[in-house]
């Protein structure tokens, strides 16, 4: 399989990649064009290996590409800068061409770019976090701030968490639709935020922590920004430490077999249930299926 080693120029979560696992072999890492050895994976990092639940061919995908930011997605990334730091956050309020947005691309290179609607959703997420008492509290504590790697396996692992406090961790997360505690349950148990923060605590643990309490802070895209903090429970956790374990132990399963497969490897029937519930025909809708 391709290997994946810490860049020693780009430091962080920079990667080179290797066809072969030679390890004396030297390649040229493609984001700061250094030079470096293979034969070592990089830490697993929970961003990838949940996309192991999709299947261990989306993982091996998502390591070797970098998907592509959704207007969603920018916002939040934007939200996360206003709230907990990080590049700038500016807006562009023209048409994004010609040589008046080529030219203010390159004077703003290292800052995050926005237009005048994703400024506007950015910034009132971060107005609205900053009016609740709740999410300011547990927003509290070192942000981004790397795990010490620790083993599980034998397989080494890294994680970074929006908030780490001596008694918790909290993840900031922004939603396209609504933060109603009832609605975001769900949502977040399908996006296995219950696992990343079970990852997190886990590898606090190993670093020497004791264990910890895990919030979720979530807040609309639309105004008004509706904000809701959640603590997970224990059964929670403990579900999040199961399903982290099952991912892992897949992952290690792959790396060992170079064997990187889809969903299925055969036909499988299609159906209908047997209680035939009501079904609705018409055209497919756009974007994911819930």
């Amino acid at each position: 399989m391709p290997r994946y080693v810490p860049c020693p120029e780009c430091k962080g979560e920079a990667v080179l990649l290797a066809i072969a696992p030679d390890a004396n072999a030297e390649i040229e890492c493609d984001r700061c064009h250094g030079l470096g050895h293979t034969g070592v994976l990089a830490p697993v990092r929970f961003s990838s290996l949940k996309q192991i639940g999709r299947s261990p061919a989306h993982y091996l995908h998502a390591l070797e590409n970098e998907r592509e930011s959704k207007r969603g997605q920018l916002i939040g990334t934007a939200t996360h800068s206003l709230v907990l730091g990080g590049p700038e956050v500016i807006a562009y309020h023209k048409t994004r061409s010609g040589n008046a947005w080529t030219e203010f691309q390159k004077e703003h290179a290292s800052k995050l770019i926005l237009s005048t609607s994703e400024w506007l959703a950015a910034t009132g997420c971060a107005e609205a976090i900053a009016r609740h008492d709740d999410a300011r509290l547990v927003l509290r504590g070192a942000h981004e701030v790397e795990i010490p790697t620790w083993r599980d396996l034998g397989r080494e692992c890294g994680g970074r968490p929006d908030v780490t406090a001596p008694d918790y961790v909290t993840e900031l997360k922004t939603t396209g639709r609504s933060s109603d505690p009832e609605w975001f349950a769900r949502e977040a148990i399908r996006m296995a935020y219950h696992a990343q923060i079970a990852w997190y605590l886990h590898g606090l643990r190993e670093a020497g922590g004791r264990q910890g309490r895990g919030y979720v802070v979530a807040v609309e895209q639309q105004a008004p920004h509706a904000v809701t903090v959640l603590e997970l429970t224990p059964r929670a956790l403990l579900a999040g430490e199961k399903l982290c374990r099952i991912w892992l132990e897949l992952l290690l399963g792959c790396e060992d077999s170079d064997a990187w497969p889809t969903y299925v490897q055969s036909v499988v029937p299609l159906d209908v249930p047997e209680a035939d519930p009501e079904l609705v025909y018409g055209d497919e809708e756009e974007g994911e299926a819930a």
